[in-house]
């Protein structure tokens, strides 16, 4: 039998989790495959643990749950990886539902395409959430496949991404410092993402392969959810750039001269609903920059396991 593994990394969010496990029951495995179910609880102080370990099995997966208790979703992530060794690892959010398909067509997309490495699915809003509270979804109806020099911070989001084993083992693990609750703030997705492109690897957006993904409460946690990211982002790219990487500092470049180009594109056209998101990445971008030459720094001896990729 082959091996398929999802890992789901959660911190104090029982009632949301307990939602997302539910969708599970009924995701499909495909024949010849045993299907996992990983829950990463990363230091929670609720009911998580006892929503998590609540049923050993969720329709075709068998359930284990793990502690992490360094703070951070790289960290998170990086225990779920240690834990199985399965040939196709996914990845998802403890505040997404996944579609019943979702595990078949990831597998399938991976059978059809052997040159891909990784893939990002198709991330939609649930029926009735407003827009504006809506944050790291991706709904378009075409699938593509990304090499170098494709920039990847659009290729798709962590909340619904899956790579082969044998790419992870090539690249690396997912860098501690980048990540939700972790020093850098966001961003570990983009960066693995980076790493797989700038190593020869190919990455596919796949809209068949869909999660439903929760929106925020307000939009406060919006704006504070795209100051992370942006913060997060400019660590990233800072990272390669601070150590050699031409293609990073261009991917930087491109992205800050974009912002006031579109942001006066759109005031002209009378879309200027998402002006302030844009100038939010516009001052987070460079930010994260120093904060990752500072972080590098004072950890010196964290740089070897970062998974840098220094190439001109």
């Amino acid at each position: 039998m082959r091996r398929f593994c999802v890992i789901v990394c959660t911190r104090n969010r029982c009632k949301q989790l307990s939602e997302a496990l539910r969708s599970f029951e009924t995701c499909r495995v495909p024949d010849g495959w045993e299907a996992d179910l990983i829950i990463v609880d990363n230091g929670s102080t609720d009911a998580t643990s006892a929503v998590a370990s609540e049923m050993p099995r969720r329709g075709q997966f068998a359930v284990r749950v793990i502690a992490e208790m360094r703070p951070g979703l790289s960290c998170a992530r990086n225990a779920g990886l240690r834990a199985t060794d399965a040939e196709l690892v996914a990845f998802t959010d403890d505040d997404c539902k996944a579609d019943p398909d979702w595990v078949s067509r990831l597998i399938e997309t991976f059978d059809n395409h052997p040159s891909v490495s990784a893939l990002f699915g198709r991330v939609q809003p649930p029926e009735g959430a407003k827009a504006s509270h809506m944050v790291a979804v991706k709904t378009e109806e075409s699938a593509h496949e990304y090499r170098y020099p494709a920039m990847p911070g659009r290729l798709g989001h962590g909340n619904n991404m899956a790579f082969r084993r044998q790419a992870l083992a090539q690249v690396g693990a997912f860098d501690e410092a980048l990540g939700a609750g972790a020093p850098l703030a966001a961003a570990e997705d983009l960066d693995m993402a980076y790493r797989i492109l700038r190593r020869g690897g190919v990455i596919r957006y796949e809209p068949s392969c869909r999660i439903v993904h929760a929106p925020r409460e307000s939009k406060a946690q919006v704006n504070a959810t795209h100051w992370r990211n942006a913060v997060g982002m400019g660590a990233c790219y800072g990272k390669h750039a601070l150590r050699g990487d031409a293609f990073a500092w261009k991917c930087l470049f491109w992205l800050l001269i974009d912002i006031p180009v579109s942001s006066m594109r759109e005031w002209r056209s009378g879309r200027s609903a998402d002006l302030y998101t844009k100038w939010l990445y516009f001052w987070g971008l460079p930010i994260g920059i120093f904060k990752r030459a500072a972080y590098d720094l004072f950890h010196p001896s964290r740089l070897a396991a970062q998974g840098s990729t220094c190439r001109s």
